[in-house]
């Protein structure tokens, strides 16, 4: 058995508390979702038992109001489209800066370094604009609102996935290309061949990021007025009926 010293003592209670103030917080909102409405204030640091303040009234009430599962279906299709879209588009991009040789290619590079300094909330009042004169946002068509969202969500990733597929792209050998090249492949077959194997570990780190990045946007927030008989809006860039058509989580 090994010996414990008082130093590795010290990090694991400072680690287990760090647990306990970070798990809390999650435990008691989810306690107290099961407890009936009066009693939240009066006593929300018991654990709900049946005939105790134990209810199920607070989830049926909000999915009566929301529609939470039409709301992740279009955050999960939202995040899939974003996810291959910039895997596909990044992954060319990053091809072509890293082994042709063009004109303003540095220019490109600097301009895809320079992307990634602007705050993505400056956008936010441009884009939409842009995208209300091509009458793809707050056109009440589903499809096309859903298409509003996703574009911004592209163009907001392909900077930084560039610039990562970029690096692991360099660093593959450029004989395992040059030896497709004289089999008979043709560009495409050697980037699907040989560079996406090759580089698997970065596009899926560009996967995981562009995934979650997206889901976390549009996953359902809900901002409740607070009066009784309102319903709660959905803070989603995507504006929505709850009853009456789409919405997006």
């Amino acid at each position: 058995m090994k010996k414990i010293t008082p130093a590795k003592a010290g990090t694991y209670v400072v680690l287990t508390f760090w647990a306990l103030t970070t798990l809390y917080p999650f435990v008691w909102v989810v306690l107290n979702s099961f407890r009936e409405r009066g009693l939240i204030r009066k006593d929300s640091f018991s654990i709900p038992l049946p005939g105790g303040g134990l209810t199920m009234e607070n989830y049926a009430k909000a999915m009566d109001r929301f529609d939470f599962g039409n709301a992740y279906m279009n955050s999960l299709l939202i995040s899939i489209v974003v996810t291959v879209a910039v895997v596909l588009i990044a992954g060319f991009a990053a091809y072509g800066m890293v082994r042709f040789r063009f004109r303003l290619r540095g220019l490109c590079r600097s301009l895809i370094m320079a992307g990634m300094m602007f705050p993505v909330f400056s956008t936010i009042i441009p884009v939409f604009r842009m995208e209300a004169a091509w009458g793809i946002a707050s056109s009440g068509n589903r499809w096309l609102s859903l298409l509003a969202v996703i574009l911004p969500q592209i163009a907001g990733n392909l900077c930084f996935a560039i610039i990562v597929l970029m690096g692991f792209i360099e660093s593959v050998p450029i004989e395992l290309e040059e030896s497709a090249y004289m089999d008979g492949c043709h560009v495409f077959q050697v980037y699907f061949h040989i560079i996406m194997p090759a580089a698997k570990s970065s596009f899926a780190t560009v996967a995981i990021f562009a995934f979650c990045g997206a889901i976390t946007i549009c996953s359902p927030r809900i901002s409740s007025s607070g009066f009784p008989g309102r319903r709660p809006s959905p803070c989603c860039s995507t504006r929505s009926a709850p009853r009456r058509g789409w919405t997006t989580g």
